[in-house]
């Protein structure tokens, strides 16, 4: 696992922890800390969006497949 500042490239995209609590799967864009109420999750885009969510120290890191790093 590599890491440049605001995005981290991993080998393989988790799932997203709230769409599995719904019962789907969506691959995560973003480990990140969800304002509301400070925890923090693999988010997909929609529940990053969602929630406010944003990269950066303290806030979050954006997931890059090693596959589509360059």
């Amino acid at each position: 696992m590599a890491t440049t500042g605001k995005t981290v490239v991993i080998n393989s995209l988790p799932l997203c922890d709230l769409c599995g609590e719904a019962g789907t799967d969506r691959p995560a864009v973003a480990d990140a800390r969800i304002p509301k109420y400070g925890s923090w999750a693999n988010l997909c885009l929609e529940h990053f969006t969602l929630y406010g969510c944003s990269v950066g120290t303290g806030n979050g890191q954006q997931l890059i497949p090693a596959c589509q790093a360059n």
